[in-house]
């Protein structure tokens, strides 16, 4: 995560410049910009990132931690495959991870906690309150404030390691949605989750609360037409 610290024997500008490329290819692979099983070429990569390539080698093998590349020995990197198998394999482990933190959350968090969930909402909702007249316009947007919305419900929860797992199984589960999706088309039953979320986790209706969520996490992003 580009959080961490610097590594020993590494200088504060080629960390920077490290982080700079983790951060661009992680946000192309959850957008579906580097699409699933594509190369990543280093050349091709210098030429887009404008970062040279111990940086871009340092930030790929990080990545491949995260399960967003994947190397193959001597052969390369390459953006993994998405499947059937995979996704329901990430979805239970968000569940998992997110419930819990939800509900450790609804049980230590304070007045500040509820505040940073009210103000991420909103947020939130401005985006999905116009998606219907600019879903081009504000696609991308409502991804970036959906991850933040998710993230202040469980910053209350105090197992740091829990949450560094819950934030890249997210990436993952994003990374799923947005590769299968033909256009920028959400379902607004999500958007009607995030509220109703919100109002249990602040009614300290853990039970609820938890409950919603997982429904949630389950949910097809976009419409299913039923």
């Amino acid at each position: 995560m580009s959080s961490e610290a610097p590594r020993p024997g590494t200088s504060d500008h080629s960390n920077t410049l490290i982080g700079k490329a983790f951060e661009s290819i992680r946000k192309d692979i959850i957008a579906s910009e580097l699409k699933p099983g594509e190369k990543l070429r280093i050349a091709q990569l210098r030429t887009r990132y404008g970062v040279g390539t111990s940086p871009l080698r340092e930030a790929l093998s990080r990545l491949v931690s995260e399960g967003l590349v994947t190397a193959r020995g001597q052969r390369g990197f390459w953006v993994p495959p998405v499947s059937v198998e995979d996704n329901e394999d990430i979805v239970e482990t968000r569940v998992v991870l997110e419930t819990y933190a939800l509900r450790a959350s609804i049980e230590q968090g304070d007045d500040e906690w509820e505040g940073q969930i009210v103000g991420a909402y909103h947020n939130l909702h401005r985006v999905e309150q116009r998606f219907a007249e600019e879903p081009s316009g504000s696609f991308a947007e409502w991804w970036e404030r959906n991850r933040l919305f998710h993230e202040a419900l469980i910053a209350a929860c105090p197992l740091k390691w829990l949450l560094r797992f819950q934030h890249i199984v997210f990436d993952l589960h994003n990374r799923t949605h947005r590769s299968s999706m033909q256009s920028p088309n959400l379902s607004p039953d999500l958007f009607e989750d995030h509220r109703l979320i919100m109002e249990a986790t602040l009614a300290r209706d853990a039970k609820k609360a938890v409950e919603l969520l997982e429904c949630h996490i389950r949910r097809p992003p976009e419409p299913t037409g039923e």
